[in-house]
């Protein structure tokens, strides 16, 4: 279980973040206008193939400032069914099969509005690779073609490393020894602006939230 949920987060957390890092032109008036993660498309569904001790697929799901994170997986033998749901300043985890979620707080969707366009490209970057080192971030090392697009490959402090397009982790992979944590996240398809269900974004009415 806890190896899917860091699956789960890891990617979540980079959309968060790297969602923000197309800046200027077109997308500094949506900054203006309430779109405060400016993607290079409206909306997006990105399919990825997770592989090591976790093994099972996770769907992302972008729709504006919302996004959609459903994991079908297994770990340790176990059958995992959840969804991590970013309604822009609200994280909901639900786990369909415990029938229970929490609600909280998204930090980096407060902390994002606080800094200024021109500077969100370099603080992004950082925070997927896990650096909290002040200046430039980090040159990619090497480009690679990942579902049809070329993205930067980075290393990620301590544990790996991640590719990102256009600010989109199309690859991660996360190893720490000591936690019993070594899998890979990979997409296998990308469809840029199709129509996204409006019940993706809707916490089940059968599911027990608690306040976290």
């Amino acid at each position: 279980m806890k190896n899917t949920v860091i699956a789960t987060m890891a990617v979540a957390v980079l959309f968060a973040g790297c969602s923000a890092e197309n800046t200027g032109g077109d997308n500094q008036q949506n900054n203006q206008t309430g779109q405060l993660y400016p993607y290079p498309f409206e909306s997006a569904i990105i399919e990825y193939e997770l592989q090591g001790n976790v093994e099972g697929t996770i769907k992302v799901s972008l729709d504006g400032n919302r996004a959609a994170h459903e994991t079908n997986a297994t770990a340790e033998g176990e059958e995992i069914h959840n969804i991590l749901l970013d309604l822009e300043d609200t994280l909901y985890q639900i786990d369909y099969n415990a029938g229970i979620g929490q609600k909280g707080p998204n930090p980096i969707y407060t902390q994002i509005q606080t800094i200024d366009p021109d500077e969100r490209k370099d603080f992004l970057i950082k925070l997927a690779v896990g650096t909290s080192e002040t200046g430039d971030a980090p040159e990619p090392k090497e480009q690679r073609e990942i579902a049809g697009q070329t993205c930067d490959v980075y290393e990620r402090k301590g544990v790996g490393e991640i590719c990102l397009w256009g600010g989109i982790p199309l690859y991660s992979s996360i190893v720490i020894p000591e936690q019993g944590v070594n899998y890979t996240t990979t997409a296998t398809s990308i469809q840029i602006n199709p129509e996204v269900p409006e019940s993706t974004f809707e916490i089940p009415s059968d599911i027990e939230i608690t306040e976290v």
